[in-house]
């Protein structure tokens, strides 16, 4: 069957279900899957040897979050979710993927949606040699709730910038200060010293597992934002995201980030999470 998939779940206490829906074929992406789907809440995360994941019930946990946000609370089952995923993951081909689940808040409230497609792995090059970004202002509303709306946001922001060779578009506020990526969190480094939005932002599952093993490294974190005009004096930055774990960035608005490669406590971090991973899989 093909990797690009759609599914109808449901998940109740003591039973699951999964249909698969038919797609067209030119549809390419989860993205494009998204643009299908009644607006909601989503969470997408990737998997890893097939059948592994990192940190799955925090996905979980977003998800019911985000409904609550919205004011249209749904309650999340655990296990019956994950039999309903594990059933999905044994019907697609060897490899690993993107998964998004969306739980429809506008149409029918609380109908679940999982959907797939091939994983497309970020080449070593740019763990070696950094990424680059750019800055644009974009305050969200509700910025905790991960809405599929800002699926389509963050599309319309990209196509203004199909031009640029970066790998991602970061965020600011009115007063000035970093956010996020539109598909990541990000990270500034300073003097030994990690900034990263927090009040304002996504509590991303990688940017958590970032957080925890910069604490158990010994450096000293400040959840805010750091300021814009603070950029030209940092020394590092990187974002995280779950198909990218840990990215170095080493260049944002053409100008470069410190030295302009990867520096030390990029590295460090980068090595804690690969040493972590294998510890903390689960298969689904």
């Amino acid at each position: 069957m093909s990797s690009i998939s759609l599914w109808n779940v449901i998940a109740e206490e003591k039973n699951w279900h999964i249909q698969q829906i038919t797609l067209d074929d030119s549809i390419k992406s989860l993205d494009e899957i998204s643009a299908l789907l009644p607006g909601g809440a989503y969470t997408t995360f990737r998997t890893y040897h097939h059948d592994q994941v990192l940190s799955l019930v925090e996905h979980f946990s977003r998800l019911e979050e985000t409904t609550r946000l919205a004011s249209k609370p749904v309650k999340i089952y655990p296990s019956s979710l994950r039999s309903a995923l594990r059933a999905i993951i044994d019907q697609l081909p060897g490899g690993d993927f993107r998964f998004r689940i969306t739980i429809d808040l506008e149409r029918n409230p609380g109908m679940i949606y999982v959907s797939t497609e091939p994983l497309k792995i970020t080449p070593q090059s740019l763990y070696e040699n950094g990424g680059a970004a750019l800055t644009y202002r974009l305050e969200r509303d509700n910025p905790k709730a991960k809405m599929t709306r800002q699926l389509e946001t963050a599309a319309n922001i990209r196509r203004q910038f199909a031009d640029e060779p970066v790998n991602e578009i970061i965020t600011l506020s009115e007063a000035g200060l970093i956010l996020e990526g539109l598909s990541s969190n990000f990270f500034a480094v300073k003097n030994q010293t990690i900034w990263t939005a927090e009040d304002q932002v996504l509590s991303g599952t990688i940017r958590n597992v970032a957080l925890d093993l910069a604490q158990k490294a010994g450096y000293e974190i400040i959840r805010q934002g750091i300021p814009f005009l603070d950029l030209a004096q940092i020394d590092e930055a990187f974002i995280t995201s779950t198909s990218r774990s840990i990215l170095p960035i080493v260049e944002i608005d053409h100008h470069p980030v410190g030295s302009g490669k990867p520096g030390p406590v990029t590295k460090k971090l980068i090595f804690d999470f690969n040493e972590m991973l294998e510890k903390e899989l689960e298969i689904i």
